[in-house]
């Protein structure tokens, strides 16, 4: 990497050096100089060693069969120095410097012609073994794919190694859930404070596990009162019409969403009292009589639950719903229906395989029921 060297010698005028590296055909790697008197000082330097390293990477390339040269030069001498001109940030120059170092461990040295799918995947594997995280493996063969994808666009290799190589699954975070605990002491807060409508709001989220803009979509014509059932269909959407903003859009997240779901006792008391106060078709509408948007109801939501010292969520109520259902041992593919998903993947990947799924529930309504509440 190009740099400069300030001397100021006893009775003389301070001059630079202009320092770079040049790697002959045998890989030896020598620090080259050249002294610099020229105008704009350390700057100029800079240049005159930039340009001295650029035509030494030339004669290197000049003197080797291209897709003859062995990785680790490639990395660190002539894919390196062209990929850091122009970095405004020293700190991204030192971090890929590093990276490549690190990238040199892992591989066989062998010629840039010969790096195969197969490099790659010995290289994932002997990062995992050295104690790599996953994400930080991901970054490192990031930066290889840059690297030969590069030799191909410079015209050092014909081959396209990097095709098919897939990074490593990431350890998926668990769910931030909210306790139904929570959301009711959330719920009884904001009761005392007088907000009823986003007290209701939680209750029902916690006691459905539907989702905001589902339930935000809510009519009362989807409140079956005779067969306690609440159906899904519809959701809360932004518009691009200026004049709506906020508007109702027929149709869920997807096709599994459209679901209809049973009403436990809390819930049916919640939408009577609601529904014998409204003049609305909308369960939860806004405070003028319009859609309220997912936004701006899950910020009162997040408010009350700072407020009441809950952690999480208005999102974390659907978990906490879900979690639940698996806990007390209702089957994976009878939580994945009542959760809206795709497929008794997304529940299991999500929320962890607890679900036994031999094992049968009688009534569903009896464990939604909760006679405490």
């Amino acid at each position: 990497m190009a740099y400069t060297a300030k001397r100021t010698p006893r009775g003389k005028d301070a001059y630079y050096l202009a320092c770079w590296r040049a790697v002959d055909a045998n890989g030896k790697t020598t620090v080259q100089y050249e002294r610099y008197t020229g105008p704009n000082g350390k700057r100029g330097a800079q240049k005159l060693a930039t340009l001295r390293e650029a035509e030494a990477e030339e004669a290197l390339l000049s003197t080797t069969v291209k897709d003859r040269m062995p990785v680790d030069i490639y990395l660190r001498d002539v894919w390196l120095p062209r990929i850091t001109v122009g970095d405004s940030r020293y700190s991204t120059a030192v971090n890929r410097e590093l990276t490549v170092r690190k990238l040199i461990e892992v591989l066989d040295i062998k010629p840039i012609g010969d790096i195969t799918a197969m490099d790659f995947g010995t290289a994932q594997i002997r990062m995992k073994q050295h104690g790599l995280a996953s994400v930080s493996t991901n970054q490192r063969m990031k930066t290889l794919k840059r690297a030969m994808r590069n030799a191909h666009e410079w015209g050092l290799i014909e081959t396209r190694p990097w095709e098919g190589v897939k990074p490593l699954p990431l350890p998926k975070a668990p769910p931030r859930v909210v306790s139904l605990a929570d959301g009711l002491r959330a719920a009884d807060y904001l009761r005392d404070k007088g907000n009823d409508a986003t007290a209701d709001l939680i209750v029902v989220l916690a006691h459905t596990g539907c989702r905001l803009s589902e339930a935000l979509g809510l009519h009362w014509e989807d409140v079956n009162w005779e067969a306690d059932t609440i159906k899904i269909w519809r959701i809360t959407a932004f518009f691009k019409d200026p004049v709506r903003r906020v508007g109702i859009k027929e149709g869920t997240k997807t096709s599994a969403s459209r679901r209809t779901l049973p009403m436990s006792k809390s819930v049916r008391e919640i939408l009577e009292r609601r529904k014998a106060a409204s003049n609305n078709d909308l369960v939860f509408p806004s405070f003028v009589g319009k859609p309220l948007s997912s936004a701006m109801a899950s910020a009162r939501i997040a408010k009350a639950f700072k407020a009441a010292g809950v952690t999480g969520t208005a999102h974390g109520l659907r978990h906490g719903f879900i979690t639940r259902l698996l806990e007390r041992g209702v089957p994976l593919n009878r939580v994945s229906k009542l959760a809206g998903h795709s497929s008794t993947n997304t529940t299991a990947t999500t929320y962890l395989a607890w679900a036994d799924e031999d094992e049968s529930i009688a009534d569903m309504r009896a464990v939604l029921e909760d006679e405490k509440l």
